[in-house]
């Protein structure tokens, strides 16, 4: 009989027991559902704005890295510019060599033929 004065019975109904409804199961639930679809959306709403954020949201050195870009294509259609030119000037410079070789056979042709024979 010991062993039953130790346990009091009436402490198994001092607490109250509250029988959980269907739908306090149902709001835990949908708690705990939203929180990885907020994390989801979050997480997909980042990555679009990283893509498709407005130059004011750009960090520094991607906006350095258009500069950069282009300025590299402005030096590169002059590089076009002064490679056009330069072989434009190369034929010209051909083409008055061939005329100024024709020109010095002429000369040398009327030397030669202007000179009086008084070798003879």
């Amino acid at each position: 009989m010991a062993a039953r004065r130790r346990f009091d019975h009436r402490t198994l109904t001092r607490d109250p027991y509250v029988v959980a409804s269907p739908r306090a199961h149902r709001r835990k639930l949908l708690f705990a559902s939203t929180i990885p679809v907020l994390l989801l959306v979050s997480v997909a709403g980042f990555g679009y704005l990283q893509e498709h954020a407005p130059a004011a949201f750009l960090t520094d050195a991607q906006l350095e890295a258009r500069e950069l870009r282009s300025s590299l294509n402005k030096i590169r259609l002059e590089l076009d510019v002064e490679l056009a030119t330069r072989s434009e000037l190369e034929r010209q410079v051909t083409s008055l060599n061939e005329v100024l070789r024709q020109t010095r056979e002429e000369l040398a042709f009327v030397k030669s033929a202007g000179k009086p024979a008084a070798s003879r």
